[in-house]
């Protein structure tokens, strides 16, 4: 029996990924132009996460780091390997496959692997990393939120860009700090994300105070609450990250954290308790105006002065 070999163009146009997301149960929570926001559909998050592009036809999931076209959702949320996927999502779609099946196949001189043209994905990336105090739009910002002056260096402005498939680049600007792989971190008015795949923040005490952990949600709630403290410095950066860190949190005789007194920091308080006997809660809010929006790096503050 010959293999069937099917019009993967013609299935993507027919399938939007937002279509098969509903199909399965999922609505956006958020969207921003062509682009929607879900929650919990290859990772349990908090907060929505993954992004799907209806005019590129793709998708990206920032709890994860990873993204695709329609096959490769297909794929990575029925863990199958292509043409399995790709007929699932004929028969989910009540597609007729007889119709999308390609008759005349060339026959291959050469047993090389048919190559699939790869889906751009938006690509943000570091121009420049500068002191706080450069830009004023920033500092009236931090100001804002009653972030006037840092003691150290850990909080930076980020000026990061991005382009189009025509090469057409929009820069952005916002307040960060680094993350333990090397990324960066930005938080503004609009945007609270990562620039490159999220991680933790880790500033580890003295050998002296390697006993006392002191656990916040980012870098904002650390210099707000308390940026003198003398104890090894967990940053979550976002709650998706908490369960990759309780192994960290166990080797230290007393772990104080300071979330939200909110559901996702009550949530994320009780998770690590549970976990780790020496943890200890600090509920405390933040000031009223220290609200964010939902995580979309195009609505960051942006950038159009002079290169920096």
């Amino acid at each position: 029996m010959n293999p069937k070999f099917y019009d993967v163009r013609s299935l993507k146009d027919q399938v939007k990924i937002a279509d098969l997301l509903s199909r399965l149960g999922y609505e956006p929570a958020n969207k921003k132009g062509s682009e929607l926001l879900y929650t919990d559909v290859l990772a349990k998050t908090l907060k929505p996460s993954f992004c799907v592009n209806n005019d590129l036809g793709s998708w990206y999931d920032h709890s994860l780091g990873k993204g695709g076209d329609l096959i490769d959702f297909g794929q990575a949320y029925w863990k199958l390997p292509f043409k399995d996927a790709l007929e699932k999502i004929i028969l989910l779609c009540n597609l007729d496959g007889a119709s999308l099946e390609l008759k005349d196949i060339p026959e291959r001189t050469e047993n090389r692997p048919r190559l699939r043209k790869a889906t751009k994905l938006p690509h943000y990336v570091i121009e420049n990393i500068l002191p706080l105090g450069n830009h004023p739009a920033i500092t009236d910002y931090l100001n804002t939120i009653g972030i006037p002056g840092v003691p150290d260096e850990r909080l930076r402005e980020v000026y990061y860009y991005k382009e189009d498939e025509k090469g057409k680049r929009t820069s952005f600007f916002s307040a960060g700090w680094q993350t333990e792989n090397g990324s960066w971190w930005v938080k503004n008015k609009y945007f609270d994300g990562p620039i490159g795949k999220a991680a933790t923040s880790y500033y580890p005490a003295p050998d002296a105070e390697m006993l006392k952990m002191e656990v916040y949600l980012d870098y904002f709630d650390f210099v707000l609450k308390n940026r003198n403290s003398p104890h090894s410095i967990l940053l979550l950066n976002s709650y998706d990250l908490l369960a990759k860190s309780l192994t960290r949190m166990k080797k230290y005789l007393e772990v104080k954290l300071n979330f939200e007194d909110n559901q996702q920091g009550r949530k994320a308080a009780e998770t690590i308790m549970n976990a780790v006997p020496s943890a200890k809660t600090d509920l405390k809010l933040r000031p009223a105006d220290y609200q964010f929006r939902q995580p979309d790096p195009e609505a960051g503050l942006r950038y159009s002065g002079p290169k920096r």
